[in-house]
């Protein structure tokens, strides 16, 4: 079943290409609680409204975050070969199955679309979310600290992390033979703790990109151009994140090959380095007029 919304500027053609592809059309009061509110009520699969929600029920309801679907989709990509065995394992309730940079990387995208529709300032809305972006990293990454995923190789550092029996870190210890069958009730080896790693990166770069833009001004060679900010965050930590993969683990349920991340990483900072090139060249902002409005950068 498909919820469609009732607001006049849907289609009338909608309800027809729905029933034409297996679904049943329901149209319901327009807004973002009340579409929510009847898609739990019916069970449905996906709903949307003409506002740009497009609720899917994956996990749980009411999901309409770009971040949340880049990060599902690309590790359903990368995992191929675990989903394929179970499929049912993609619908799991659990929190796991999430690659931070598919969700990332499609919340971008999406912004810039929003922002080019609306005809917003790209870049001084990209400066903005550093915070946010940041925030979430730490968040994310506390909890695979606590509940033990995304672990490091097994080290001899004083700061080494050893995990509980149970944990990811301790079965994978057990199954490569760092723990015999002898030890079933003692810690996992000392591992990297990478998620602490990425967490220390986020913070510092986004220190960094918060000083940047302090140093933002109304014109003159002197000044940071818009969008730097935002682009000195995401080279510093995607590089972090680049150099962090060579102490992670790789896990048995990856089926990506093993240059897929770091081609990837690469990609992006290669992308990155050429944006913030382009913007120190040509992004700074215009002097203010003599009627005392500033023209606002969007390239």
């Amino acid at each position: 079943m498909c919820i469609r919304d009732s607001d006049v500027k849907c289609s009338r053609h909608l309800a027809r290409v729905i029933e034409e592809h297996g679904g049943r059309p329901l149209m319901w009061r327009t807004g973002h609680s009340l579409v929510k509110a009847k898609m739990k009520e019916t069970g449905a699969p996906l709903a949307g409204e003409m506002s740009g929600h497009i609720f899917y029920k994956d996990r749980w309801y009411g999901f309409d975050d770009g971040l949340y679907a880049g990060a599902r989709l690309l590790d359903v990509a990368v995992n191929w070969g675990y989903y394929a065995e179970n499929v049912s394992r993609i619908y799991d309730t659990g929190f796991r199955g999430f690659a931070l940079y598919g969700g990332l990387i499609v919340a971008l995208t999406a912004g810039a679309l929003l922002a080019r529709a609306f005809h917003l300032p790209l870049w001084d809305l990209a400066d903005g979310t550093v915070p946010a972006f940041a925030t979430g990293i730490v968040l994310m990454r506390t909890g695979c600290f606590l509940s033990g995923c995304c672990f490091g190789t097994v080290t001899s550092l004083p700061w080494g992390v050893t995990y509980p029996p149970g944990s990811p870190a301790w079965a994978h210890h057990l199954l490569t033979g760092e723990i015999s069958l002898l030890q079933m009730d003692v810690r996992s080896r000392p591992v990297h703790p990478t998620q602490l790693y990425e967490m220390i990166a986020a913070l510092a770069f986004c220190g960094l990109a918060i000083w940047l833009s302090t140093r933002r001004g109304r014109g003159g060679m002197g000044t940071v151009p818009a969008g730097v900010p935002f682009l000195v965050f995401a080279l510093g930590f995607t590089l972090f994140r680049l150099a962090d993969h060579f102490l992670r683990v790789r896990l048995a349920t990856l089926s990506a090959p093993l240059w897929f991340y770091p081609l990837l990483y690469s990609l992006i900072v290669a992308g990155v380095a050429g944006l913030i090139f382009w913007r120190l060249r040509f992004g700074r902002t215009a002097a203010p007029s003599s009627k005392g409005e500033a023209d606002l950068d969007t390239r």
